[in-house]
């Protein structure tokens, strides 16, 4: 008996010691998804192209760039929006494929010999783009705190008034900030600074505890 006792006290010994941290440690596929909702990045930027060859091979490259999630060329517009973790790629490097794939970008031009070999539909009018990198309207989605229509409208109130910005819009249900900003006038950084100056936890920034507490008690969202 005493032995049997011994027995399953060892096996729930173990349990605790070794089965318990690594449930500790799981990571729920939501939490993987809403770390990946709070990281995507939206931009659009010129690429040169003509034809339906061009959008396949545009898109393809853009798409094949590690941290690329999604990216749509307009023949018309000659635009390439695309959308990514800025956490693992940059506008930079994504340009930078483009433009050895043949294609010229606002801030890279394919090399000659590499735009020379492109079918004959591809090759577009070359000139030089004007360069609008830092005044393109980008769109970002962020992660906000806050639980009701009060919270809605002092968040995009905060931000909608901002030189730079133009567009803010939270979604009371998941809790995410759809914004469209222009970086040359003001940097995301300083739009979640203002978000929290407003009470509202955003990632990185966080309102201080004499803002939060002064906020109703219906937009009270830490627990």
């Amino acid at each position: 008996m005493k032995s049997n006792s011994l027995y399953r006290a060892m096996v729930l010994l173990f349990a605790l010691v070794v089965v318990a941290p690594i449930n500790s440690f799981a990571t729920p596929s939501s939490i993987i998804e809403e770390a990946f909702q709070q990281s995507k990045t939206k931009t659009t930027f010129v690429v040169l192209g003509n034809c339906g060859s061009c959008k396949q091979r545009i898109e393809q490259t853009a798409y094949h760039v590690e941290g690329v999630s999604n990216a749509t060329w307009s023949i018309k517009s000659k635009e390439l929006t695309i959308e990514y973790n800025p956490s693992i790629t940059t506008i930079d490097k994504v340009q930078k494929a483009l433009a050895d794939a043949g294609h010229d970008t606002q801030k890279y031009k394919a090399k000659d010999a590499t735009y020379n070999n492109l079918p004959m539909c591809c090759q577009y009018k070359r000139g030089e783009i004007t360069k609008k990198e830092n005044s393109e309207v980008k769109k970002v989605t962020i992660r906000v705190e806050g639980k009701c229509g009060m919270c809605k409208q002092r968040i995009e109130g905060a931000v909608n008034d901002l030189k730079g910005v133009s567009k803010a819009t939270w979604n009371t249900k998941d809790k995410m900030l759809h914004l469209e900003y222009t970086p040359s006038i003001i940097s995301l950084s300083k739009i979640r600074a203002y978000i929290a100056e407003a009470g509202h936890d955003n990632g990185k920034f966080k309102a201080s505890d004499e803002v939060y507490n002064k906020l109703p008690g219906c937009c009270k969202y830490r627990k």
